[in-house]
């Protein structure tokens, strides 16, 4: 990654970064942001973050969070990102039955984390600071069909547990298509979503919205 604000005829060092992503489970899913895939030997250190949260980085140089590109020199180094086995990742629905009476949801936890690698639980008898402890790594709260008015009631139970949690590095899918009740406060801020509120047609604002992609 050549930058132009070096002068013509300057001598740098040019230092290439490379990353691995280990994981505990042929099924788990991690990423790290704030790293790019090569660094100038004279250039600042950065802070990475790991998703979902809870695990920890190894590599060259790395203290904690942060890399140094000039302590770690020049050449090709891998920096890794391991999340522990043992955490928790939950499903969490009503007690009445599956959204549309769709399995979908359940089959989707299956491939991202594995047969029997989480654990499914209901709005109405989930023990909320269990779900949200610091052994949790990843929650699904699915919303859906006619599971909204009993999301609605944890979430105002809950809210400022839930918040807390992912502030502290959790991972929340927070997910809700109603067919009951009416606007639920989603909180982080003043998200709120509107029910009912119907459209025959839509416009799509950011085309590259990792949303629409």
């Amino acid at each position: 990654m050549l930058k132009s604000n070096y002068p013509i005829g300057a001598a740098y060092a040019l230092l290439i970064l490379d990353f691995t992503l280990l994981q505990s489970t042929v099924f788990g899913q991690c990423s790290i942001s704030g790293l790019d895939p090569s660094y100038c030997i004279d250039d600042p250190a950065v802070t990475l973050s790991g998703t979902p949260g809870g695990g920890t980085f190894s590599g060259p140089v790395m203290t904690g969070d942060d890399f140094d590109p000039g302590a770690a020199g020049v050449g090709v180094h891998t920096i890794t990102y391991t999340l522990p086995g043992d955490e928790d990742k939950y499903y969490i629905k009503s007690i009445i039955g599956n959204p549309w009476g769709s399995t979908s949801n359940q089959t989707a936890m299956d491939n991202a984390f594995g047969p029997r690698g989480w654990i499914q639980e209901q709005f109405e008898t989930a023990d909320a600071a269990t779900v949200f402890a610091s052994t949790t790594s990843f929650v699904f709260l699915e919303g859906s069909d006619g599971h909204a008015n009993e999301l609605n009631t944890f979430l105002i139970a809950n809210l400022a547990l839930i918040e807390t949690w992912v502030d502290e590095g959790g991972c929340l899918l927070l997910n809700a298509a109603p067919n009951e009740g009416g606007d639920i406060n989603f909180g982080f801020g003043g998200t709120t979503l509107e029910y009912p509120a119907f459209s025959g047609s839509v416009t799509v604002v950011d085309g590259a919205h990792p949303a629409i992609l």
